[in-house]
């Protein structure tokens, strides 16, 4: 199971786009608020080389390594994540159909048969 970790600030759009689009996906996820939290922003900052909130990062496969955490990004970050997620499935598919016709063709299979 991945996981998602969203830093933001209550009033940021951003961060709440960055929350919508987890939901919608259905990903794990969890939120800190850094409103009251200053230092923690800026050591979030430092620590991740990133300036602006929301702060998205992610575990791959949390239950074997909780502290395997990388950087998403932001929200525009995240967007371009799932979308090149998207992508790769859809070319893996599209590559696993080309295999099936191909090996369709050369056993001399027809679509009746």
């Amino acid at each position: 199971m991945r996981v998602f970790h969203v830093y933001a600030k209550i009033d940021c759009p951003f961060c709440k786009r960055a929350v919508g689009i987890l939901q919608n996906k259905k990903e794990h996820f969890s939120l800190t608020i850094l409103d009251h939290a200053p230092q923690v922003l800026t050591d979030l900052s430092e620590e991740f080389s990133w300036n602006t909130v929301p702060i998205i990062t992610l575990v791959e496969k949390y239950e074997d390594n909780p502290s395997g955490v990388k950087l998403v990004g932001g929200c525009e970050d995240l967007e371009r994540f799932f979308k090149e997620e998207n992508n790769a499935k859809e070319a893996k598919a599209k590559q696993a159909t080309e295999k099936y016709q191909n090996t369709k063709e050369s056993t001399g299979e027809s679509e009746t048969d």
